[in-house]
């Protein structure tokens, strides 16, 4: 990652993703590819997410927010999933740290992944609705 919100002077950080289970889905699979055909079309630097124009070329620049957000929900609805309107690009953030809660990973080691302080209100927002469930006191007391 070259730079984000918590990384105003570019310094970046290597994040490690392990490969996916499923091909259609695996994130450094999907990535490759896509580099891939960027770099058939002479693009090696700039942006990962470019805008596509509506004759289908590639053009300069990167998404904007909105139009990631528009995309999720574009394929959200296209997979029937219900609901669809209510999907957001953020949901994608949110859900991987929500995911590796549940999956009992560590906060700071979700935090340190996804590049948040290890202290971040924000992280623990993700992961608290998940620990309302897992670490509930009245869970195995014989009710």
């Amino acid at each position: 990652m070259r730079s984000s919100k918590t990384d105003q002077d570019a310094v970046g950080a290597e994040v490690h993703v392990p490969l996916g289970v499923h091909p259609d889905t695996d994130p450094v699979r999907v990535v490759r590819a896509w580099l891939a055909a960027l770099a058939e079309l002479g693009v090696t630097d700039g942006p990962l997410l470019r805008q596509i124009n509506r004759w289908g070329r590639l053009q300069d620049g990167g998404l904007s927010g909105a139009a990631v957000n528009e995309a999720v929900q574009r394929l959200a609805a296209a997979a029937g999933l219900d609901g669809a309107a209510d999907f957001t690009a953020h949901g994608l953030r949110a859900g991987a740290p929500t995911e590796a809660a549940k999956a009992g990973h560590p906060t700071s080691f979700i935090a340190e992944h996804g590049r948040w302080s290890k202290t971040s209100p924000q992280v623990l927002e993700y992961i608290r609705p998940v620990e309302k469930w897992r670490d509930n006191p009245i869970r195995g007391i014989g009710l």
